[in-house]
């Protein structure tokens, strides 16, 4: 029985001094201290920050971060609404940079162009929402004009929800949710 014994101690020294291990651990030193995942994977590599994800232009404040947006998402017309919705995804992030992309390509509209549409509008109020941190309650008057059945439009009132956070050292609009 000691001949086995030792034949057993031998056998397992032999596979630990071989360096066998599991394969799927991380090697020494790749993952970082205090790191949660799977054990035997290493993390993530955070994703790369692109140079255009950030804001052309920065503003002092949350609400003057809003307004600036309102102004230029409420004064267009059809020769220069693709410029102002690139004009707009360069001043916010997030969300509404995504959504002001996306209206940009599609901005270029023949029945705009052929009915001469126009847009004009007034900040009437901005404020806080009480409810949720970081949002704002914007009110505008807005017009909306051209030829043909966009002609004597009335002006209208427009409820928008926004969001506005923290970027580098200033504020930009992440969320614009138009109400009404």
């Amino acid at each position: 029985m000691s001949r086995l014994r030792a034949l057993a101690a031998a056998a397992a020294a032999g596979v630990a001094l071989s360096g066998c291990a599991n394969p799927d651990a991380p090697a020494p030193g790749l993952a970082s201290e205090g790191t949660s995942g799977n054990a035997g994977e290493p993390p993530a590599p955070a994703p790369p920050r692109l140079p255009d994800q950030d804001p052309a232009s920065l503003q002092a404040t949350a609400e003057a971060a809003v307004e600036r947006f309102a102004a230029v998402y409420t004064n267009w017309d059809y020769r220069t609404l693709a410029v102002e919705q690139h004009a707009l995804a360069s001043i916010s992030v997030g969300a509404a940079r995504l959504q002001a992309r996306q209206a940009a390509v599609s901005a270029r509209n023949q029945l705009l162009a052929r009915a001469h549409v126009w847009s004009r509008g007034v900040i009437l109020s901005v404020s806080r929402d009480r409810a949720r941190p970081g949002w704002w309650v914007l009110v505008t008057r807005e017009q909306t004009g051209g030829s043909g059945e966009y002609r004597s439009l009335p002006a209208t009132l427009h409820v928008t929800l926004a969001l506005a956070v923290a970027v580098n050292r200033g504020w930009a609009v992440s969320q614009w949710q138009p109400q009404s």
